[in-house]
């Protein structure tokens, strides 16, 4: 495994290209941040870096897939000037495993659009503006700025053979936080995205990515600088400090935020009303739920398109009448309860369904009335009959068997096939075009191969050139498909703690 290993990152130092001048420009934070655990933290850190710190630099919040975020959480980080990036549609352009959420990181950084990167992890609350750190001599003079954790790679771990470094006992990186200069560091930072591609062996013998960023840049030989001072512990966190060895950031290590609360304290509780303000306003607007609408036909989507922000009363056999706003994140805003916290619009034999789901599972479907209303019942033991009535018409009035597949391609599919006509004779121009456009579709689309082929099996009207140019196109787009899903599969950390004799604690 050791001479895999090195052979590994030999090639990939050998085929790391130069700096890409032009790609990237400014200074800029990110933050990897999927799933709800990590999104919560984000959220709260954006409050309190915009409206407690006066914090100004752009932020850029990373994630893979479309699974680990809802609409409605894009919609509220969006809502805060952050900017939200899949990796997964990147890995075409510059292949990596990612694996896991660790993995990310170093990925995140180096292909994000700034040439200076603060990397913060969500959980990593800042006490002061962190953009001081980009005018710190010491990142000034080295171009790389890490923090040291509280304990030390152990002299007897085997990664040291394994990648080919001497091994010593090493202060280990804590990169809850983290400063990089691209275009100084861009080998090194490449060599650390090789690194964590083989996360499912290199994370046997180290704790997640932290110290593969310490490995890839003693690797390279690439200058850096270690805060000298060791964190301090605080109510079982980390206490990050300054060149000075002043309080800089409170690493939530072990006390992340919580939605429902109570929240363990901040360090100094300065902050603690910023954090208090940011959880309230968020419990205000999310379910606290990752909510994936079913597949909609673009029927479906055109009339939940129609419905999106519009008021409505809505009238049940059991609690009496109440105000309805269906947000365009597939939230429901005013008038959210139990039974009504998420919608849909789906299409299904009988014509359009509105359905409401509670936290767990479809509650209600609902069906359009001559009137202009919307009628139906739950579909659970506890029944009752419900009404959705435009508010502009109140005075005037006396997902079961929908596939939960996150954006599925089918529909997207369907409108550009119709829009080359497949009927006629094959163009090359619109060969390419549509192959093109299959090929963009397929990164973040999980069965277009799939789709495609039971498009080709169900429509008997292609002619035979257009049936033989997307036959020929099946084989590729399947093998980018698996490909990339390979890339992103997930695997369990194989080192949940840190183990012993691979890690020494400093006295």
């Amino acid at each position: 495994m050791n001479q895999t290993l090195s052979a590994v990152f030999a090639r990939a130092l050998e085929n790391t290209s130069a700096y890409p001048f032009g790609r990237f420009e400014g200074r800029g934070i990110v933050i990897c941040a999927g799933g709800p655990r990590y999104f919560i933290c984000a959220y709260v850190l954006l409050h309190v870096l915009r409206d407690a710190l006066g914090c100004t630099l752009p932020v850029q919040i990373w994630h893979i897939g479309t699974s680990e975020l809802s609409p409605a959480m894009k919609s509220l980080l969006a809502g805060l000037g952050a900017e939200i990036v899949d990796a997964q549609p990147l890995l075409d352009r510059y292949p990596a495993n990612i694996r896991n959420g660790w993995a990310l990181k170093p990925f995140a950084v180096t292909h994000a659009r700034f040439a200076e990167v603060l990397s913060l992890d969500a959980d990593a609350l800042p006490l002061t503006d962190p953009q001081i750190v980009f005018e710190w001599p010491e990142y000034k003079e080295h171009g790389a700025l890490f923090w040291p954790d509280l304990v030390d790679l152990a002299a007897e771990n085997p990664v040291w053979a394994a990648v080919g470094l001497p091994a010593r006992r090493e202060i280990s990186f804590e990169t809850g936080q983290f400063v990089v200069d691209k275009q100084r560091c861009w080998a090194a930072l490449n060599l650390t995205i090789a690194l964590n591609s083989e996360s499912e062996r290199l994370y046997q013998m180290i704790y997640g990515e932290k110290d593969s960023f310490l490995l890839a840049f003693l690797l390279y030989d690439q200058l850096f600088h270690r805060i000298g001072h060791r964190p301090l512990n605080f109510d079982s966190d980390l206490l990050q400090l300054t060149p000075s060895g002043t309080p800089f950031i409170h690493h939530r290590t072990f006390s992340k935020f919580s939605f429902t609360g109570p929240n363990r304290p901040v360090f100094g509780d300065a902050l603690t009303p910023a954090v208090e303000g940011a959880l309230q306003d968020l419990r205000a607007n999310w379910t606290g739920i990752v909510f994936h609408p079913p597949f909609m036909s673009p029927a479906a989507q055109r009339m939940a398109d129609q419905l999106a922000e519009c008021g409505f009363i809505y009238q049940t056999s059991g609690a009496g009448a109440r105000r309805l706003i269906l947000e365009r994140n597939f939230q429901v805003g005013t008038g959210r309860a139990e039974y009504e916290q998420h919608w849909a619009v789906i299409e299904q034999p009988e014509g359009l369904v509105l359905q409401f789901f509670s936290a767990t599972r479809l509650a209600i479907e609902l069906h359009p009335q001559g009137d202009g209303s919307w009628y139906g019942a739950t579909s659970s033991a506890l029944a009752f009959s419900a009404r959705l009535i435009p508010e502009h018409a109140w005075q005037t009035i006396p997902f079961a068997g929908a596939c939960r597949v996150s954006y599925p391609a089918a529909a997207w599919l369907i409108e550009l096939c119709a829009a080359v006509n497949l009927n006629l004779d094959a163009d090359a121009t619109d060969i390419e075009a549509l192959q093109a456009a299959l090929h963009l579709i397929n990164r973040t689309h999980d069965d277009l191969p799939e789709a495609l082929a039971d498009y080709l099996s169900r429509e008997t009207g292609i002619s035979p050139a257009w049936r033989s140019a997307l036959a020929k196109m099946l084989p590729n787009l399947t093998a980018a498909r698996d490909a990339q899903r390979q890339r992103t599969q997930r695997s369990a950390a194989p080192m949940d703690l840190l183990r012993p004799g691979f890690y020494d604690r400093d006295l």
